[in-house]
């Protein structure tokens, strides 16, 4: 019922026209007069600053660092039995990975970028801070090693 009054008023329209020429093209012409030219012109600068935006948005998002942030639990240990027993022993202790900082015991340690490497098939941590660099393994999204397997160090995200 609607689409039929849709058809009659366009009908209409094109019988009668806008502006007494009786046809659709008069209303076409219509939609390129200077004001709703402008209208158009604006509303598509407004899609684009927006389009330019969101992009931006989206390319500074990737570049936010790495995504390790995060509360670690530090464990001690090694593949020789006598040698974990005594890594054991130590206990554990909670470390604050940030966007730029580690933060163990109330103190922080600022870095002047944390981000990602992939080297020979492995992943690593980086932790830059000037020219030196500190490199942790990445054993899962949750697990970051420093050593080797006779005696380590791993940060286990608990938070």
């Amino acid at each position: 019922m609607l689409c039929g009054a849709l058809f009659i008023g366009v009908i209409g329209a094109a019988r009668e026209g806008p502006c007494g020429y009786g046809s659709l093209s008069c209303q076409v012409m219509m939609v390129d007069t200077p004001p709703l030219r402008f209208l158009h012109k604006e509303l598509s600068m407004k899609w684009f600053k927006y389009s330019a935006l969101l992009v931006a948005l989206a390319l500074l998002s990737a570049c936010d660092g790495h995504d390790f942030e995060g509360v670690y639990e530090s464990r001690a240990g090694s593949s020789n039995d006598v040698l974990n027993a005594f890594a054991e022993m130590a206990g554990a202790d909670r470390i604050v990975i940030g966007d730029d900082y580690i933060e163990s015991e109330g103190k922080r340690t600022r870095f002047d970028e944390i981000f990602e490497r992939e080297s020979a098939g492995k992943r690593y941590l980086v932790f830059k801070s000037g020219e030196n660099e500190e490199v942790w393994t990445i054993v899962d999204d949750n697990t970051l090693m420093q050593g080797n397997n006779l005696v380590n160090i791993k940060l286990v995200r608990v938070e």
